[in-house]
């Protein structure tokens, strides 16, 4: 099995169908995680020089490397999101929550 560029999770709540009240979706790779809540890019980290997640690099101007994750990770949401792929279950808390590693949204295997 190739591997796969992307982990990706959506988290939906309350429990039950839409509508939700809250929506927060995440996208990794290897080293940049950006995360959206409700519709809007809210977190962006370097999980390479920051593994804890505690400097939102939208808080300041990004680099050349940040700039081009906060791109190609904000692509590869949308088109997950819309593909909506597998579901995974509940998570503890109340949380209908659904999640996939996928590769790249352009095509291949799903």
């Amino acid at each position: 099995m190739p591997s796969r560029p992307y982990a990706y999770a959506e988290s939906f709540s309350p429990n039950g169908g839409p509508p939700y009240e809250s929506v927060q979706r995440a996208i990794r790779d290897q080293r940049f995680k950006l995360i959206w809540r409700d519709g809007a890019v809210e977190e962006l980290f370097d999980l390479s020089l920051d593994p804890f997640e505690a400097i939102n690099l939208l808080d300041a101007p990004l680099d050349p490397a940040a700039e081009a994750a906060l791109g190609t990770l904000s692509e590869a949401m949308e088109a997950l999101h819309n593909d909506a792929i597998f579901r995974d279950g509940f998570e503890s808390g109340g949380t209908d929550t659904w999640s996939a590693v996928i590769g790249p949204p352009s095509g291949g295997n799903r």
